[in-house]
C-alpha cells in the first residue's frame, strides 16, 4: 500500500483544530487526525477529519504513551507526520515530549529556552524589556501579597495568571472562575483574592494597569526550523466574547495591513530564534501612542482562520516547507481585505457596528462546503443559534 505523502496529527477538538482541518481539506483533500480527550461540538459529525477521544490525554502520562505507541504506526502510514497542537496544554505536552514528538514529527518545535520566555508572562515582560518591545504597567504578586500590598496605579486594573497553562491553575477550582478579571476598587481585589486563596491556588498573579480603548491587534506568524519568518498577517477584533469563561476571545476580526507593527514582531521573532506557529495579542495605549504587547502563545491562534481570509493558508506555507521543501524567499505578508467571523453573519451584522456594509470578503472556517451532513448540519445550527442567544442576552 502507497504512503501518503503526509498526514496532518491534530491536538484538540476546538474551533483552532477544525480550522486547520479546513485549510488541509480544501488545500490538499486530505482528512487531518484529530487527537483529544473530549469532543467539542466544532469537530464534531465533520467529514473533513477524523476524531480519537482518548481519556485523559491532556495528562503527560497518557500523552506520552500514546506517541510513543501510535506515532510510529502512523508512520507507516505516510511519509512525513505533522503534528500540530492547537491548545495552550497541548502545546506544552509537545514541548515536554520533544524527544519523542521530533522523532515523528516534521513540524517545528519552538526551542525549550524560548518556551520558558514566553509562557509565564513575567518571563515574557522581561524578554520584551529587553528587546525593546513595549507591555503594559504590570506588577506580579501572589494572592495573599495582592491581599495586602498597595499597587504602584489606579484603578481600572486587570488581574489574571501568570501562567494561565500551570498545573495550579488548570486544576484549581476558583470561584466565579474567569480568564481576566476586572477591579474598579480594593473591593473587588479582595473578593478575587479570597476566591484563588480558597482553591488552593498559590502560583504567581499578573496585575496590570487597564488600557482603555477598542483598538486591539491580533498577529500571527509562522517561522520555520531555521527561524525564518515565513508569512505574517494583523487583524483587529470587531466582535468580541463577553461571557466570563470567554472573554478575550474573538468573535469576528477584519485583517489589517500594518506592515509597520509587522516588521517589528518578525525581528522579534527572528532576533529570539523563534520556531513554529506564533498568536501576538497586542492593545493600543492611546496615552503613550503606540501598541504593547500582552502576550505571545506559542501556536496558531483561536481565530487564525483569519490567515485565509488575509489571502493566506497558515498550513499550506508550513507544508511548502517541511513537506516540499521550499527555499524561503522572503516574508510573504497576508494582507488582503476581510472579516473572519466565528458566528453567524446575522449575528455579526448586528453587533459588530456598521463595518459590515463595506466588505464583502467575510469568511469563515465553519459551513457545509465539502463537509456535509444531516448530523453536521444540526451541530451548526444549534451553535449559531447558541452565538445569538449570547450575544442578545449581552445587549438586554
Amino acid at each position: 500500500m502507497q504512503k501518503m505523502k503526509f498526514l496532518p496529527i491534530l491536538l484538540g477538538s476546538d474551533e483552532n483544530a477544525y480550522g486547520c482541518a479546513r485549510l488541509f481539506f480544501d488545500e490538499y483533500k486530505i482528512k487531518s487526525l484529530l487527537l483529544c480527550c473530549r469532543a467539542l461540538p466544532p469537530t464534531s459529525h465533520s467529514r473533513i477529519l477524523y476524531r480519537k477521544i482518548i481519556d485523559n490525554f491532556d495528562t503527560n502520562a497518557v500523552f506520552k504513551g500514546i506517541a510513543e505507541e501510535f506515532f510510529p504506526i502512523l508512520k507507516e502510514k505516510a511519509e512525513k507526520l505533522l503534528v500540530i497542537p492547537c491548545s495552550d496544554y497541548y502545546t506544552e505536552l509537545t514541548v515536554k515530549n520533544r524527544e519523542i514528538i521530533s522523532r515523528f514529527s516534521d513540524v517545528p518545535i519552538i526551542p525549550d529556552e524560548v518556551y520558558k520566555k514566553i509562557c509565564d508572562k513575567k518571563a515574557f515582560y522581561t524578554l520584551c524589556k529587553e528587546k525593546g518591545l513595549p507591555f503594559p504597567e504590570t506588577v506580579i504578586l501572589s494572592p495573599e501579597e495582592l491581599l495586602n500590598l498597595p499597587l504602584p496605579f489606579n484603578f481600572p486594573i486587570i488581574i489574571k495568571p501568570a501562567n494561565s497553562n500551570s498545573f495550579n491553575y488548570l486544576h484549581a477550582k476558583i470561584k466565579n472562575r474567569k480568564k481576566v478579571y476586572f477591579c474598579n476598587s480594593k473591593g473587588d481585589i479582595k473578593t478575587v483574592s479570597e476566591n484563588f486563596i480558597s482553591a488552593g491556588y498559590s502560583d504567581a498573579l499578573l496585575i496590570q494597569q487597564y488600557i482603555s480603548g477598542n483598538e486591539s491587534l491580533v498577529i500571527n506568524a509562522y517561522c520555520d526550523d531555521n527561524a525564518k519568518v515565513r508569512v505574517i498577517g494583523a487583524a483587529k477584533p470587531i466582535l468580541e466574547y463577553r461571557t466570563p469563561s470567554l472573554i478575550g476571545n474573538y468573535a469576528a476580526l477584519q485583517t489589517v495591513k500594518k506592515r509597520n507593527i509587522c516588521d517589528t514582531v518578525i525581528s522579534f521573532l527572528e532576533e529570539i530564534k523563534y520556531k513554529g506557529f506564533a498568536n501576538f495579542d497586542l492593545k493600543y495605549d492611546s496615552k503613550k501612542s503606540r501598541y504593547v504587547f500582552f502576550e505571545l502563545n506559542p501556536r496558531q491562534g483561536r481565530s487564525s482562520y483569519c490567515m485565509h481570509t488575509a489571502g493566506e493558508n497558515l498550513m499550506k506555507i508550513m507544508c511548502d516547507d517541511v513537506v516540499y521543501g521550499k527555499r524561503y524567499n522572503g516574508v510573504i505578508y497576508a494582507e488582503r481585505e476581510g472579516i473572519w467571523s466565528n458566528v453567524p453573519k446575522y449575528v455579526l451584522k448586528r453587533y459588530s457596528g456598521n463595518l459590515i456594509p463595506e466588505i464583502k470578503n467575510i469568511d469563515s472556517a465553519f459551513g457545509i462546503k465539502g463537509d456535509f451532513s444531516p448530523m453536521r448540519v444540526y451541530t451548526l445550527v444549534k451553535r449559531d443559534l447558541g452565538a445569538y442567544k449570547m450575544f442578545s442576552a449581552e445587549k438586554t
